[in-house]
C-alpha cells in the first residue's frame, strides 16, 4: 500500500505501513520499514527445471519372516562312512548243544584174510592208517566168528586200535577193497565176499573184542575160479546207522572175507581203504 503523502514530513505515522513520515523514502516508494508498492498478481510463471535427485534416505527396518516353503527333494545318497568299531560281544546262546559229526579214515596195503571150509573167517586184519604191520594179524579158533569174539592170545601181537574219548554213536562205514596182484581168488564155483566190521573192548586185563555184527559192511564180491588183474576194486557202503559205543571203548575196525559155496580152506591178499562216520554231542 502506498504510503500516505500527506503525512510525509509531518512526524505523524504513515496511515499505510505504521511507519513514521520520516522513515518514508523521498519518492515513496516504500518506507524504510520494508514496505513496497504493490501492484496486483501477475500470471504464474513457468514451471523450473527439475532439480536433481536426492541421495537415497537410510535402509527401513527389516520385514519379519515369510511362510515356511514346501521341502525340497531328498537328495543323491552321500558316500558310506568308515567302518565303525567292532561292538562288544554278545551273551553266548542259550539252549541245547547241536550233535558234532566227525569221520575216522582207515587203510592198508596188507589186508591178509582166510576162510575154514565152512566160508567162515580163520583170519582177519586189524586196519588202521599205514604200511604193512605184522601185529595186525589175527587167526581165529573155529567158532569164534559164530561167537562174534576175538581173542588176542599170549602169542599174538597187540592189534591196531584206538580208545574212543567220548560217547558216540556210529552213523556209516564205507569200504574199498582192491587186488594187490593179478590172481585168481578161491574155489570155482564159490564166492569171496570181503567185509569190515566194528569190534569192541571194555576190558582192562585182556584184548578180548567184541564184533558189533549190526555194522558188518559188505563189498561186492569176487567170484571163485576167476582170475582179476591187480588193482580190482570192490567197493560197500553201510548208512543210516545208530549204534552206540561209550566213552573208553577200545574200538577197531576189522577186514576179512566170508566165503560162500566154499569146500576148502581159501586165502586172499587185498589192500584196504575205508571210513567210519561218528556222531557226538
Amino acid at each position: 500500500m502506498p504510503c500516505d503523502d500527506m503525512n510525509r514530513g509531518s512526524g505523524r505515522n504513515c496511515s499505510a505501513c505504521g511507519g513514521s513520515a520520516h522513515n518514508c523514502c523521498p519518492s515513496c516508494m516504500g518506507c524504510r520499514m520494508g514496505c513496497r508498492l504493490v501492484g496486483p498478481p501477475g500470471p504464474p510463471g513457468a514451471p523450473g527445471v527439475p532439480g536433481s535427485a536426492g541421495s537415497p534416505g537410510p535402509e527401513g527396518p527389516a520385514g519379519s519372516p515369510g511362510l515356511q516353503g514346501p521341502q525340497g527333494p531328498a537328495g543323491s545318497q552321500g558316500p558310506a562312512g568308515p567302518q565303525g568299531p567292532i561292538g562288544p560281544q554278545g551273551p553266548p546262546a542259550s539252549g541245547a548243544t547241536g550233535a558234532s559229526m566227525g569221520i575216522i579214515p582207515y587203510s592198508t596195503s596188507n589186508a591178509f584174510a582166510a576162510v575154514y571150509p565152512t566160508g567162515n573167517p580163520s583170519e582177519v586184519t586189524f586196519t588202521g592208517f599205514g604200511e604193512y604191520d605184522a601185529s595186525s594179524f589175527l587167526y581165529l579158533s573155529l567158532g569164534a566168528w559164530a561167537a562174534g569174539t576175538l581173542v588176542f592170545g599170549s602169542e599174538d601181537e597187540y592189534g591196531v586200535s584206538f580208545r574212543l574219548p567220548t560217547d558216540a554213536i556210529v552213523k556209516g562205514i564205507n569200504v574199498t577193497f582192491a587186488t594187490k596182484y593179478e590172481e585168481s581168488i578161491f574155489q570155482p564155483g564159490s564166492t569171496a565176499r570181503p567185509f569190515a566190521c566194528i569190534a569192541v573192548s571194555n576190558t582192562t586185563t585182556s584184548l578180548v573184542y567184541t564184533l558189533l555184527k549190526e555194522t558188518l559192511t559188505f563189498a561186492d564180491p569176487f567170484t571163485g575160479g576167476t582170475t582179476y588183474p591187480s588193482h580190482t576194486i570192490r567197493q560197500g557202503e553201510l548208512s543210516n546207522l545208530n549204534v552206540p559205543i561209550a566213552d573208553g571203548t577200545l574200538v577197531a575196525l576189522v577186514v576179512g572175507v566170508v566165503g560162500v559155496n566154499v569146500t576148502l580152506a581159501q586165502y586172499i591178499e587185498l589192500s584196504f581203504s575205508g571210513g567210519v562216520l561218528f556222531e557226538w554231542t
